[in-house]
């Protein structure tokens, strides 16, 4: 079994996190808890399989390009450190926006 990485959230993903909470709130308290949850199982997947899903067309270093994530109707978008074994998640944002510029 390989070893597992940690995941550290931008300040940027938990408000995103936080305003799709308060979004999905306004509809039912209920459905934003379990969709918050589901949010999270998946992140947390990324754990185990942190390498997938590279996003064309934006820059990088070349060691840490950028991730992304569906938790349908959202995307998690994330990089990858391996020599310190970390997730970094950059944003969370609907599917159907514009990806957001200046993911660092």
């Amino acid at each position: 079994m390989g070893s597992t990485y940690s995941i550290h959230f931008a300040r940027r993903a938990e408000g995103d996190i936080d305003s799709i909470a308060r979004a999905i709130e306004k509809a039912s308290v209920a459905n934003a808890g379990r969709f918050v949850t589901h949010l999270f199982d998946s992140i947390a997947t990324l754990a185990m399989i942190p390498h997938r899903n590279i996003v064309n067309g934006f820059p990088g270093d070349g060691l840490h390009p950028l991730r992304s994530l569906p938790v349908l109707p959202y995307v998690v978008f994330f990089r990858v450190f391996d020599n310190a074994k970390t997730v970094h998640v950059l944003r969370v944002i609907h599917g159907a926006r514009k990806r957001p510029s200046g993911l660092r």
